[in-house]
């Protein structure tokens, strides 16, 4: 699972058809091969560069904890929606041997 991704909206996606998209759709990212946009709220954008560096770091150190991770997005997610904090709730199962956002094959 990728936690952090953004919404790619690539040429011809139906997305462009979403009345009032030109709002926060500008133009068509060649490298990335989506248009660029923001988020209504810019916090929103904010907290998904928060989010993505700290999974980043997670991975360059191995990701060892991933229930440590996850409890950490979930505060900034918390913490961003200006939420008190409350314990994350969620019974995944073994996620021993899961594909992560490093793993080669997947891109």
């Amino acid at each position: 699972m990728q936690l952090t991704i953004r919404l790619l909206i690539p040429e011809g996606s139906l997305v462009l058809d979403i009345p009032g998209i030109e709002e926060t759709v500008s133009g068509f990212d060649l490298d990335r091969l989506s248009y660029r946009w923001q988020a209504p709220e810019h916090r929103l954008d904010v907290l998904q560069e928060r989010m993505a560096a700290t999974v980043a770091a997670a991975a360059d150190a191995g990701l060892a904890d991933r229930w440590s991770l996850m409890q950490e997005l979930w505060s900034m997610v918390l913490d961003a929606a200006r939420q008190p904090y409350r314990e994350l709730a969620l019974d995944a199962g073994s996620i021993e041997g899961r594909p992560r956002l490093t793993e080669p094959w997947f891109c």
